[in-house]
């Protein structure tokens, strides 16, 4: 990902693409700070009572939520970049467009893994590995069995699949979000306060 914050970096701040990501970055920053004051209270919550239904819906309240809205921002900052990123629209023409604001990932509802195969095919490896977007379905779609003992993902207790999958998953969403913040400060984009 450094080359991309390199390029944002070493962008003018009156340039076309700079303009992209200085939108992009303002929605995602009211977003994701919202999504994470939000987290910490649930997450706060489960630890209090780590029940296993509770740790199954943390980790997918985290990946729908900051884990979306980190993808969001990296794929504008590839589009800023100069990577194209075309949707495919179901209702309106042109068909084919090419997405310009996260509010175009919104509209046409981009999947998740649609947008983690993007960040891969540009050479942004790490966070989509750890955002286990089988695991988010598995759990979305209750796809897991519920015994006595406790409930269970592919065979495994849910809590045993949950535990790493959750911790890597806040780190790397932390360190993104740090790296964000660092960007932000260099080209002086102060972040919306709610």
């Amino acid at each position: 990902m450094k080359p991309f914050l390199d390029g944002i970096r070493t962008m003018g701040t009156t340039s076309h693409s700079f303009r992209i990501f200085k939108q992009a970055q303002g929605h995602f920053r009211t977003r994701y700070d919202r999504a994470w004051k939000i987290f910490n209270a649930l997450f706060a919550a489960f630890l209090a009572n780590p029940e296993q239904t509770s740790a199954l819906f943390v980790y997918l309240g985290l990946v729908e939520s900051l884990g979306n809205c980190i993808v969001d921002v990296i794929v504008m900052i590839l589009i800023a970049n100069g990577r194209d990123f075309h949707i495919e629209r179901l209702h309106t023409t042109p068909r084919i467009k090419h997405a310009t604001s996260i509010e175009d990932l919104e509209k046409e509802r981009v999947a998740l893994t649609t947008k983690l195969n993007f960040l891969r095919d540009n050479g942004i490896e790490e966070l989509p590995s750890i955002i286990d977007s089988t695991l988010r379905n598995d759990i979305a779609h209750l796809n897991f069995n519920v015994k006595e003992d406790g409930i269970y993902i592919r065979g495994r207790p849910a809590q045993d699949v949950l535990s790493g999958s959750l911790d890597k998953l806040i780190k790397a969403l932390s360190t993104t979000d740090g790296c964000l913040r660092q960007l932000e400060r260099e080209k002086g984009l102060s972040p919306k306060k709610e």
